[in-house]
């Protein structure tokens, strides 16, 4: 992609979200949204184009996705992006506009759920987000064009997003996704416990990535509006470490091994794509091994792929695979012609 190319096919929009007005945690209401236009966008007036939803992980932002260079895009591509451009104009992929919403809050992500208390981030995806696109850009405005997708904290938002809203997307990618919470999340847990002695539990630390997203889950799965100004629960004690029970079972509520119960019959209506590195160092993968037995279980309509891979050492690659998926199930008529 050439900077001119660049300039007219990377917006990095300002929006209002009304479904983040009024949040306790002090967060903004007007976010960035970063969207890449594909290559024949300014050729043609006239044609629409499918759209892909991708939902960013813990400590990131929409601003991030639109960096020139970044070195986890892998040595082949200069950044995500990039990657992305490249795809398209190989025919990987179908031609499609890419948007990527900002999910940030103040303890670094907010999971993309709804929480009330700290706002609606499910809701602003499904309705602000793509409110905004369809009004803005040259889309084609029905479920079975829509894709949400994203990987970590943006996969289990993928999940939520996705299986809370079948009317809005019509497929949803989940990719190395926070799950399996009783054999994943509670180490994060217990280290926030050895972190926090001997004082007890004042606030994420400085320089400890651990307890900053504890404090962010427990705003997003058991917010507490009494809790200032952390406003959530957390689900573990000082100092011994022992489980609460009636937060851990709101937390758990998340769990996609147990939220797949609730959203079955909208999975059914849609396009399910899973992926897990068999490698995943936070287990991830066993989580995902789960997910998958249910979904065959329940008849959901879906792919799993287990790839050689730790929780990010394929993410740009894994991403394009998910969007040569999309293109597959896309309705015939729209599909990508080998």
């Amino acid at each position: 992609m050439t900077p001119q190319e660049r300039s007219e096919r990377l917006r990095i929009e300002l929006i209002s979200a009304k479904h983040l007005e009024n949040n306790k945690l002090g967060d903004p209401a007007e976010r960035n949204l970063t969207i890449l236009l594909p290559p024949s966008y300014h050729q043609s007036k006239k044609r629409h184009y499918p759209t892909a939803y991708l939902l960013h992980g813990f400590g990131g932002t929409a601003w991030g996705w639109g960096a020139d260079f970044s070195t986890s895009a892998g040595p082949e591509w200069r950044s995500s992006l990039h990657s992305v451009d490249d795809f398209m104009r190989r025919g990987k992929c179908n031609e499609m506009i890419l948007v990527m919403p900002d999910g940030a809050n103040r303890w670094g992500c907010s999971q993309w759920v709804d929480s009330g208390i700290n706002g609606n981030y499910a809701k602003y995806v499904a309705e602000d987000v793509v409110g905004f696109v369809d009004a803005n850009y040259r889309t084609l405005p029905e479920r079975s064009h829509r894709m949400v997708g994203g990987v970590s904290s943006g996969g289990i938002g993928a999940f939520h997003v996705g299986g809370g809203n079948p009317d809005v997307f019509g497929a949803v990618a989940i990719r190395s996704a926070d799950i399996y919470f009783e054999i994943t999340h509670v180490p994060w847990l217990v280290g926030l416990v050895n972190a926090s002695h001997p004082d007890g539990f004042n606030g994420p630390i400085r320089s400890n990535g651990t307890s900053w997203f504890c404090y962010g889950l427990a705003a997003a799965y058991s917010p507490n509006a009494r809790k200032s100004p952390w406003f959530g629960d957390l689900p573990i004690s000082f100092p011994t470490g022992r489980l609460i029970d009636d937060v851990w079972q709101k937390w758990l509520q998340f769990d996609p091994i147990i939220a797949q119960e609730r959203y079955r019959d909208a999975f059914r209506q849609m396009h399910v794509y899973t992926d897990c590195g068999s490698k995943d160092e936070f287990n991830f993968h066993l989580g995902h091994r789960i997910l998958h037995e249910q979904f065959k279980k329940a008849r959901v309509r879906h792919v799993y792929e287990e790839f050689d891979g730790t929780h990010g050492s394929q993410n740009t690659e894994r991403r394009l695979r998910s969007l040569e998926w999309f293109s597959g199930v896309l309705p015939k008529k729209k599909r990508l012609k080998k």
